[in-house]
This record gives C-alpha cells, sequence and structure tokens, in this order.
C-alpha cells in the first residue's frame, strides 16, 4: 500500500465514524508527499467517503455530510487548487434537498481489514427520554482494553450490561472469539436498536447463523444465533433489579452462566447505583464469575467514588490502564476510568 492510499484510509476512518470535523485531518499527510490538490486524489476520497456503497446505504448525518464536503472544498479553494467536479455537484446536490435531518443516523467503525461495524444511532444525544442511542467514548475505550487483553476473552461467556446500542459487544465478537456474548439492557428503545444493528451486521454473513426456528429459540432472548461456528450471540431485556432470576433462570435450564462481565457508561446515575452494586455482588461472589470491567467517563470524579463505597465488602476494585486510542479516534478528551472488580471471598450461592 503507498503512502496516498494510507493516507485516504485514514480520511476514510475518520469520516466513517463521524469525527468532529474541528479535529479531521487533512493536511498532516502532506509531510508524506500527500497532495490532496491532485484530482486524482480528490476523486479517491470522494469514493471513498461520501461515494462509499456503505455510506449510500447506511448514510451518515446529512449535515455532517455537507460540513465534510465544504471543509474539503474550502480547504482546496483557499489555494486556488482545482476542485473536482463530483465534490462540487454532491455538495450542491445535499444543500438543494428539501429533506429534513432524520431522527436517526448511521456511523461506521472499521475495526481490522475487513470488519467494519456499522450501527445506526440516535441524532440526539438524549432521546425518547434515554442516551443509550448514541455511541459514547467509554464504549470505544472499553474495546480498546477488551482489544489489548483479547487473550484474556477467547473461548469466554462475557455478558455486557447496558450494551446500548452495541459496539462493544459487535467489537468484541469479531475479533476476541469468546464462546458466548450477551448483550443486555432494559430500556425497550434501546433494545429495539440494538436489535436492528445486531441483524444490520449479522444479516449478511455467511458465518451467522440465526437461531430463529421454534426448535431452536430461546424466548428468554430478543436475540439469538452463532457466529463463525464458535461464538454464542444473545441479547436479553435485562434489568439490574432482576440479576437473582435471570442467572437462577440459567441454571434451571442448564445454560452457562457468565464468566467476565463488562459495561460502560454505566456510572453515570447515582440513582441506579444500589441496583448496579447488588447486581455485580450476585455476579462476582458467584464462583463462576471471575471479574467484572467496568469503563466510565469521568464527568464527575466524586460519582465514579460514590459507586464504589456501596460495593459490597466482599467485592474488590482496582484501576486498570486506560489503552491507548489505536482502533477507535477519540471524538473528545474527557477522561476515562477503567474499574476492574472481582470477589474476594468464595463459596456463596447466587441463591442466597
Amino acid at each position: 500500500m503507498d503512502s496516498d492510499d494510507i493516507s485516504i484510509d485514514y480520511i476514510k476512518k475518520q469520516f466513517f465514524s463521524c469525527i468532529p470535523l474541528k479535529k479531521f485531518d487533512f493536511m498532516s499527510f502532506e509531510k508524506n508527499g500527500f497532495k490532496i490538490e491532485n484530482i486524482c486524489v480528490q476523486e479517491k476520497i470522494f469514493d471513498n467517503t461520501v461515494n462509499n456503497e456503505i455510506v449510500r446505504k447506511y448514510p451518515l448525518k446529512k449535515s455532517y455530510l455537507k460540513a465534510f464536503l465544504k471543509l474539503l472544498i474550502d480547504k482546496l479553494e483557499e489555494n486556488n487548487d482545482e476542485v473536482d467536479n463530483k465534490l462540487y455537484d454532491e455538495y450542491c446536490k445535499l444543500i438543494s434537498s428539501k429533506d429534513e435531518e432524520s431522527s436517526t443516523h448511521y456511523r461506521h467503525f472499521l475495526i481490522e481489514k475487513n470488519i467494519c461495524i456499522t450501527l445506526e444511532e440516535s441524532t440526539s444525544i438524549i432521546s425518547q427520554g434515554t442516551t443509550g442511542l448514541c455511541t459514547w467514548q467509554a464504549a470505544s475505550k472499553l474495546a480498546e482494553w477488551c482489544l489489548m487483553n483479547k487473550s484474556d476473552l477467547i473461548n469466554k461467556k462475557i455478558l455486557e450490561l447496558g450494551s446500548g446500542i452495541g459496539l462493544t459487544g459487535l467489537t468484541v465478537i469479531n475479533t476476541c472469539s469468546p464462546k458466548q456474548y450477551t448483550f443486555s439492557d432494559c430500556h425497550p428503545i434501546v433494545m429495539n436498536l440494538l436489535f436492528k444493528n445486531l441483524m444490520t451486521n449479522f444479516s449478511n454473513k455467511e458465518n451467522f447463523e440465526k437461531l430463529s426456528n421454534q426448535e431452536k429459540s430461546d424466548k428468554r432472548f430478543e436475540f439469538e444465533g452463532k457466529y463463525n461456528q464458535q461464538t454464542e450471540v444473545r441479547a436479553v431485556n435485562l434489568k439490574w433489579e432482576e440479576m437473582n432470576n435471570y442467572l437462577i433462570d440459567l441454571i434451571d435450564n442448564n445454560d452457562e452462566e457468565p464468566e467476565i462481565v463488562i459495561a460502560a457508561d454505566v456510572l453515570y446515575d447515582s440513582s441506579n447505583f444500589s441496583s448496579l452494586s447488588n447486581a455485580l455482588k450476585i455476579l462476582l461472589i458467584h464462583n463462576q464469575c471471575h471479574y467484572a470491567i467496568i469503563a466510565a467517563t469521568v464527568r464527575n470524579s466524586k460519582t465514579i467514588d460514590q459507586f464504589l463505597e456501596q460495593l459490597d465488602k466482599n467485592l474488590s476494585y482496582s484501576d486498570e490502564i486506560v489503552p491507548k486510542s489505536i482502533i477507535f479516534i477519540p471524538t473528545d478528551d474527557t477522561p476515562i476510568r477503567i474499574i476492574k472488580k472481582q470477589h474476594s471471598t468464595k463459596g456463596l450461592s447466587v441463591r442466597e
């Protein structure tokens, strides 16, 4: 791959995930000989971004598409460079369109060369009474942690609490080969969007078997299938207050219990701390669950400390190293804290 292709691939990666344009990097590649004023380069950028097949099928926010093209055109015009007509034509088409901004849009996360995760999310940060319809920075940091600790997750049974629309889980399933991955949330609108995202990412894959017939499907799960003939993929409507009943149900159905628990951005509302703390106590004091990893956006450090103070005395915690952003490009500079929780006393039954 030549230097132009490397530069265009990075522009594509930024564009696909809707990196804020004030952080967008077009020009630093020039030191490597990348010439954005070259018409052929502009055509490659256009075909890899706005005109990409994935973007046409699952479009980004319309306002982002317009702003991206305007930024690119302005940069070229500032230097009196020739602008490819395709850029002008597409920009004019967008600004003349009378279609209103949709309530949802797509973002695409390029994980590896042949792995792209496509997520539909809300255009508004808060929508229909929840913040769970957007992808948050803590989810991408948790996904980075999972990639960094991939060897610990291979062939493990993983339960994600508060999965939201699915970024972390889809990353883990595609890269870490777990034995079982269970998405969980309890907000009906979030569950609906999560289900749609799972269908988008799995429905066209030959290596995914959706368990939908009467004999195979389990009515406990909103979504159930098998990826790569090895990873059981599930989505369950699960309230933290009902964790004990959920685990008992698994046991009664001779099902496998989770070995690792993960969660991102679940420490923002102190009114939920008691139920979350109790759910973790139930999960981690049970012998099969090794530990829990929680990635939290540090909006207010006192809020996180308040949660840690509520943890059961039989649970210990430590801070994990927050990984560098290698796969996911940061969208903001808000610090992230990753906390590992595990049981310090064994032998208690989940039924107690």
